[in-house]
């Protein structure tokens, strides 16, 4: 594995660092729960980015937490995506942090200019505390995660969180996204402090053991997309694809019809009904390649499932912001963690066994026996998902 370790060093630009300690998060709960620990424990810095900040419960909850711990003297700062807002149904965030010492930047914002066309959304999610701890996976803001809604409840996701040395360089990744955005704090309390600061934690400590990679995306990169497609050509047995948005660029596509195509043994859990039913379509249709060649597919019996996950022989795993699709792979500002062992590898495995136990395969049988109607609404669906 040691090329490969090295090819993904040069697709990543990102060593990895090798002092961490891991622990899977496997829902809303169990994700929300560390990440205001993470706030509630935070002796300096915090540091927050996520495509939605909505403004139910779950958000204001958050938004709570956070000033209070502004206000208390830590250096709070958060970005967020001015398209996700559209989609939390809310005010712009920097209204919560009125005459606060938080402050707040918005990524991309919709102003005038060529940029704002042509320059992807920041679809990261993730936390940083004091540079030493960062939970990062699919969650957004909102009450859908928790299940506190009415309908369509509850969203399936997952996030890791990593303490050691992958949260410095996490730290330094936010910092490269946070100089893009523009400042958006109205009435910022006086005396505020916010530093932009620089440095790379505290080497001395150590959290654990476990080799960690931060494997983050700009607008263009592409970097999240040349890395899966060095892992799946190197897997040796089996890979293990949990993922919302399938709807995979040409190179991803070739690399799994190579994968299957020697033997490698390749499942991907999909939701059985998407909340982007056009993207759904689309996916279903670019699906049939996958399936004459061997390719393995599970639909989810839930509302949706949301988390974005990638496990390859159990011993290399990926989690974090990025779907499958073109505006994340090709787009998108996004953020992942690469984690190497058998350990955390086992526990993802383990994760998604069980999640294809509350789902069905859809077969190539299936596939070839859908309606001429939903045939044709699935090819339709394909001429607006390649924008790259």
């Amino acid at each position: 594995m040691a090329p490969v370790q090295r090819d993904l060093s040069v697709i990543a630009e990102s060593a990895c660092t090798r002092n961490n300690r891991v622990r899977l998060l496997v829902d809303g709960v169990q994700s929300y729960t560390a990440m205001l620990d993470l706030v509630e424990m935070a002796e300096d810095e915090i540091l927050f980015e996520n495509f939605i900040f909505s403004g139910d419960i779950v958000g204001r909850a958050f938004a709570a937490e956070l000033r209070t711990r502004a206000v208390a003297g830590l250096d709070v700062r958060i970005l967020h995506d001015a398209f996700g807002a559209f989609w939390g149904f809310h005010l712009p965030i920097g209204f919560r942090f009125y005459r606060s010492p938080a402050q707040v930047r918005v990524y991309n914002p919709p102003l005038p200019f060529r940029r704002f066309l042509h320059t992807g959304r920041d679809h990261r999610k993730l936390i940083v505390q004091d540079r030493w701890r960062v939970i990062t996976g699919g969650l957004c803001l909102a009450d859908i995660w928790l299940g506190n809604c009415v309908m369509n409840c509850t969203w399936r996701d997952s996030a890791v969180q990593v303490e050691g040395g992958a949260a410095s360089a996490a730290a330094q990744e936010f910092e490269r996204t946070w100089r893009l955005g523009i400042s958006f704090t109205p009435g910022r309390a006086e005396g505020a402090r916010f530093p932009s600061r620089q440095t790379t934690g505290s080497p001395a400590r150590n959290a654990g053991a476990v080799p960690v990679r931060i494997l983050a995306d700009a607008p263009r990169q592409r970097r999240v997309e040349r890395a899966l497609i060095c892992v799946f050509d190197a897997a040796q047995s089996e890979i293990l694809i949990t993922n919302p948005y399938v709807v995979p660029t040409t190179g991803l596509k070739q690399a799994l019809i190579r994968a299957a195509g020697r033997g490698i043994d390749v499942r991907i859990l999909i939701p059985g009904f998407s909340n982007h039913h056009i993207v759904g379509l689309a996916s279903e249709h670019l699906l049939g390649d996958l399936l004459k060649v061997g390719v393995r597919v599970w639909r989810w019996h839930g509302p949706m499932i949301h988390a974005k996950t990638v496990v390859v022989d159990r011993c290399r795993s990926a989690i974090g912001s990025t779907n499958l699709d073109t505006l994340s792979l090709v787009r998108n500002a996004e953020f992942n963690l690469e984690i190497h062992g058998t350990s955390i590898g086992a526990a993802m495995a383990d994760m998604f066994a069980l999640d294809c136990e509350g789902s069905s395969e859809f077969t190539e049988a299936d596939w070839r026996g859908r309606s001429p109607v939903r045939r044709l609404a699935a090819r339709m669906a394909t001429l607006g998902s390649n924008w790259q």
